[in-house]
């Protein structure tokens, strides 16, 4: 975002940051009314939060090592809440923040009363091995139509919490 559209998107809110909503741990839903307040009549908020189910998946490696050293119940406590700022100091380096699960995410819109019209996961299958995704990216074709069945694929909605984020689009409440 360019320091000019910055400074016009201010004018519109009563604070502004560059944080998505995986930062705003309880003012989520503040921050998601706020981000619908802006908008037309009509209008959609396009976001996106980490994901909480997705990052298990992916830094499994790590979540175990994680858990060996704060402990299960820590673990449980992370898979239950999404919530990291508690887990962070203790000997391990945490990136700090909430991430949700797509249920979560559908609440926290709902209760900010707007609808989600749309939702992907993102790096769904993309996530797996290195070597694999390099050989498909080396050959253009097989690199473009790998990146179609990605794209169709992270908008099942058994895939929604899959990936690394949650991508959604919510309309503004009052149409």
């Amino acid at each position: 975002m360019t320091i000019e559209s910055r400074e016009h998107v201010r004018r519109y809110f009563d604070e502004f940051g560059d944080a998505e909503l995986s930062y705003t741990f309880e003012h989520a839903e503040e921050a998601m009314r706020g981000l619908l307040r802006i908008t037309r009549p009509g209008g959609l908020v396009v976001g996106s939060v980490m994901s909480l189910l997705g990052a298990w998946r992916h830094f499994l490696p790590g979540v175990v090592k994680v858990a060996e050293t704060i402990g299960e119940d820590a673990n449980d406590r992370i898979l239950r809440t999404g919530d990291l700022r508690h887990e962070s100091g203790q000997g391990i380096d945490t990136h700090v923040c909430q991430m949700f699960r797509y249920r979560d995410l559908a609440a926290l819109v709902r209760a900010a009363d707007a609808e989600i019209v749309a939702a992907s996961a993102s790096n769904w299958a993309s996530l797996g091995d290195l070597d694999a995704l390099a050989v498909l990216e080396a050959d253009p074709s097989r690199w473009a139509r790998f990146l179609e069945h990605e794209v169709a694929a992270c908008q099942e909605p058994g895939c929604l919490d899959g990936g690394t984020h949650i991508l959604f689009a919510a309309r503004h409440p009052h149409v």
